[in-house]
This record gives C-alpha cells, structure tokens and sequence, in this order.
C-alpha cells in the first residue's frame, strides 16, 4: 500500500506493502478481483521501461497523470529515454528499482500493489502492476507498469462497507433490546413467582450470563455487618477449593461498595490485587463489577466474569446496569416480602409468649419462661432478668438464659445507676446499641471481640408506675429493628406478668396467713369456751356495740335462763333479766 505526501509543492509516494521482495505475500488484491465495471481502460496508465529503468513507451494517460502529479523529467514522448519515477518525484526509487529488479530476474510474473496520489482533481487511488516484457526468444528485456484508477470503486466500496457496518450495528442494537427484553421478562417473571430472594437472584445471574454473552455471574447482598453476602450465582464452581474461600470476600466487589462505581478488570492476569472464582467452563479473564443500588444507598454487587481479556463494551456495561436495576428491584421486592412475613411471625410468636405470660403464675417459672423465649424464640445469644430490691435499692439477678445460665457473678447484684442495666432502671428509659465493644457499662471491648458480641438491649420492667426490675439481652448479630419495635409491647406484658406473679404470691401469702390466724382463733375460742364452761361464776362477753358472744351456764342459770332457749343476745337483754330477777327474786 502506498500513501502520497506532499514536500515543497510536489507529490510522491510512501510504499508501504512491497518495501522489498520478502514482502510479495502482502500485496493488495489482484487486479482480476476487481469487477470490470471499475476498471475504465480510457484512464488506464501505461509505460514502459527497458532494463535500465528507461522509459520506452508511454500511453496518453500517462502523459495526464504526470501532468497533475507534476515531475523533474518531460512529460509526454518527451520522456522516453528517463526514469519513470522522474515524472512524479518518488522517494523510493530503490525500493522499485528492487521490485523492477527481481521481475527482471523471472521471479514473478505480476506484482501489484495500490498507490494513492495526490492530484490536481483531488486524491486518488491506483491500482498498480508491474509484469516483465520479453523478447520473442523469451528473455526478459524490461517490464510494463499500469495503473488503473479505482478511486470510484473504492469509494463506492467503502459507502458499502460503511453502510453493511451501519446494518450490523442496528442489527446489533436490535439485539440487544430483544436481549434486553428477554432479560427484563425474565427476571419479571421472577419476581411475580413466589420465589425466594435467592432463587430470583439467581434468574438475574443466569439473565446476565445469557444475555451478556459472559461465562459466570454472580449477585452479592450487603448484609447488615456489611459483609457480602453471595445470594445468586450462575456458571460459579462452587465446589472447588478455590471458589469456596472466594466466596468469604470478593476484594473487587468490596472496593465497588466503598466506592460506589462500576470497576471493569480487563485482564485478570495483570490484577493479581484482586481474588476471583473458578468457573465451570473456562478461566476468569476479564470481570465486571457493578453496585447495585437502591433508595437508602448501595444494596449489593453484582459482578461478571468473562473468558476473555476485554471483553466489556459500553452495551456490555448498559446491559450489565439494566440488570443491577433488576436486581436491586429483586431485593428490595424479596425484602419487603420477607419483612411482612418477618412480622408476621414476631406477631405470632410474640402473642404466644404473652398468652403464656398470662397463664403463668409462678414468679421464679414466669421469668425463665421469658428469658428462654428470648433465646429460643427470638435467638437472641442469651437474655437475663433482673428484679428490683426497694429495700437494699438494688437489682437482684433472678434468671438467665443461654450463652451464661448462672445468676452469680459480677453482675449478680447491681445498684440502681450503676452499669448500663443499672442506668436503666434509674432513668427507666430502653437502651438499644448495636455497637456493643464502644459502649462503655454494656461489655468491655475484649469480651465482646472474644464473644462475637453485637448488638444489646435493656428495658426497664414498670407496672403502675411502679418499677420491678430489667430485662436485657444480647446478641451476636445487629438487632432488627423490627423487631425492636415488636419488643415494646412484649416488655409490657413481661412487666403485666411479673406484676400479676407477684401480687399471686402476696395473696397467696396473705390467704396462708388469715388461715393460720383464723386456725388460731378457733383453737383459742375453744379454749375459752372450754375455760368457761368449768366456771361457777356467771360469765359473759360482748363487743363494742354491745352484742353477747358468749354466756356460760352458770350466767344463764343465774338469769333464769334454759341452755336450750338462751333469750340473751344483747348485753340489755342482761340488764333486763338482772333487773327482773331483782323485782322477783322468789321467781326463775
């Protein structure tokens, strides 16, 4: 291939295809592949030259085209008896001299090669030949150069080309709206189905490796310890070693998350920062990385995997955008599904511990209810319930469930005001903390790394406004705060309960003492009636207002009265007898 430039107002030529004779397997197309209808033998280029570079012959468009490319020699017949290349300054005049040289020596029967000119009528292209001429013996006596102009053809060609291009490109684009339509209907379908978050996230993943034309996906959550999560995967070897310690941290789809951007990989080979999966079919060679995001920030990563180096395009990217979007649609939807269901169940559970709450009467049996309800139920890693001391102003540990089961300790018995569980029943005030190692009176930093503590809660336990104690717990994982919000109602019971247990106990005992009381009373009576009975003097007993309780024979004999009709009931009706007996004493 030839280029024309332009020095001091002359054109020459810049060969490029034949820079010497180990170069003929990369010549232009042959001239018989060019159609006829390009090549017009009216401007065909003919000339000549013998052995020794001289020209011989010329034809008309020869005489033309040296006119407008401009040369040091005479144009025309003019020229014969010069170097060709004399007629338009060519800077590579040995190279030609070689090319013309091994034609001399037979070694080809045809070289060609195209050249582009810069003419008065503007750039043009030429397709050159250059064929030995040979005497009627058959030696070699010099070599024939035509040139025809395709300047036309070629540019009709490369319209052509330009248009299929275009075709190819809507074709394409085409493409991918029906990959994107396809992409968008599936994972649709998905999230109308009663599919779970993962088996949706996983129609996404697949979407991606189908539709991206890509080897492996996989769809990251950002859980609420901001760790990710991989809760979709499509053409991972989740068997392998390898993809097994991949999938604890994928450092790419960490920097995607604080970063908040898209990060492509275009060869893996030359990220050696990174860690990457092994896939079912082929080697990670290229990877993008994408967030997915949603209304309250970046929800997680979706991050895909191609066998080849630089293999995303700006589609690739758009389709792989279309998807997050699908995807953070797919958590968000499975999120609020999960969390209704979520509520349902906290509702169902919570109601079950208050109807055991309300049939339990057992102060001691009520509060170990609670605290394992906490753990069993609601997984917490262990609860505990303190009860308020008004006497000794402290709280007495009384139950506690799961990781520690002993009520001894440090904080077996706390002061009101001191420590956090303390602090909650001076204030009588929830305290709620996911950050338990920073909290100071919670848990000290090294016991909280060594347990893997979270997160801690404490409520007071009030009941007419009358304070009976704490209930906390802790647990290894962030509170939800849906459930937080469950838990004010359920604390209410709990103290409605204990208040409940504990006004039971007092009656009971209250019960156990008027019986003891009205046990001793009887005793006492009987002695007394007993004591009177053995008497001779005339005895009787009457309260404040008068009324007789008692009354032994020897009274009764001493008013004229019969044991089995006592007329006695009021302390006047003994007036009434002493003073009858007084006017009738010969009389009973």
């Amino acid at each position: 291939m030839e280029r024309v430039r332009r020095r001091g107002g002359r054109a020459y030529a810049v060969i490029e295809a034949s820079e010497s004779t180990t170069e003929l397997d990369q010549s232009p197309p042959k001239l018989s592949a060019y159609p006829p209808a390009a090549l017009n033998p009216i401007d065909t280029v003919v000339c000549t030259i013998d052995r020794n570079f001289r020209i011989t012959t010329v034809n008309d468009a020869w005489q033309r085209l040296a006119l407008d490319v401009g040369g040091t020699a005479p144009c025309g017949a003019g020229g014969i008896g010069h170097h060709p290349l004399d007629c338009a300054l060519v800077p590579q005049r040995e190279s030609l001299r070689a090319i013309c040289a091994a034609a001399f020596r037979g070694e080809w029967s045809r070289y060609e090669f195209e050249a582009t000119l810069d003419t008065r009528a503007g750039s043009r292209v030429y397709h050159v030949s250059i064929t030995p001429l040979r005497s009627p013996e058959g030696t070699i006596t010099g070599a024939t150069l035509t040139g025809h102009d395709v300047t036309q053809y070629k540019a009709l060609l490369a319209a052509v080309v330009s248009q299929q291009q275009q075709v190819q490109q809507t074709l394409a684009s085409l493409r991918r709206r029906e990959a994107r339509a396809r992409m968008l209907q599936r994972t649709a379908e998905a999230l109308n189905s009663t599919k779970s978050l993962a088996a949706t996230l996983r129609v996404v993943a697949e979407a991606a490796v189908c539709e991206a034309e890509v080897q492996a996906a996989v769809v990251y959550i950002l859980a609420d310890n901001e760790r990710l999560v991989p809760a979709g995967s499509y053409g991972i070897d989740t068997g392998s070693r390898i993809s097994k310690s991949f999938w604890l941290e994928s450092s790419l789809a960490r920097r995607v998350v604080e970063e908040g951007r898209l990060l492509l990989v275009d060869d893996t080979t030359r990220a050696a920062d990174y860690s990457f999966p092994r896939l079912q079919n082929g080697e990670v060679r290229a990877v993008a990385a994408l967030p997915i995001t949603g209304p309250s920030g970046i929800k997680g990563v979706l991050e895909v995997y191609a066998a080849q180096a630089g293999a995303f395009d700006a589609d690739h990217v758009a389709l792989l955008h279309a998807l997050a979007d699908q995807a953070a649609l797919a958590i968000r939807t499975a999120q609020l599904v999960e969390r209704e269901r979520r509520q349902t169940r906290l509702l169902r559970l919570i109601n079950q511990v208050g109807e055991q709450l309300a049939s339990e009467l057992n102060e001691q049996d009520l509060m170990r209810f609670v605290t394992k309800a906490l753990v069993e139920k609601l997984g917490m890693t262990f609860a505990r319930v303190w009860l308020y001391d008004e006497p000794s102003n402290t709280l007495v540990l009384r139950s506690s469930s799961g990781l520690y089961t002993g009520t001894g300790g440090q904080f077996a018995r706390i002061k009101l005001g001191q420590y956090a569980v303390g602090q909650i029943a001076a204030s009588r005030q929830a305290f709620i903390t996911n950050d338990v190692a920073h909290e100071p009176g919670v848990g000290d930093r090294e016991w909280a790394e060594t347990t893997g503590m979270r997160s801690f809660a404490g409520y007071p336990l009030v009941a007419r406004n009358r304070l009976l104690g704490v209930l906390a717990f802790f647990s290894r994982e962030p509170l939800d705060p849906e459930l937080v919000k469950l838990l004010d109602p359920l604390v209410h019971q709990v103290a409605l309960a204990l208040e409940r247990a504990m006004l039971y106990v007092a009656q009971v005992a209250a019960r156990r003492e008027a019986q003891q009381l009205a046990r001793l009373a009887g005793t006492r009576a009987a002695q007394l009636s007993a004591t009177l009975a053995a008497m001779t003097d005339g005895v009787w007993t009457c309260d404040t207002a008068g009324r007789v309780l008692t009354v032994n024979e020897a009274a009764l004999a001493m008013l004229g009265c019969s044991p089995e009709q006592p007329r006695i009931t009021h302390i006047d009706d003994i007036a009434s007898l002493l003073a009858d007996e007084a006017g009738n004493p010969g009389t009973r």
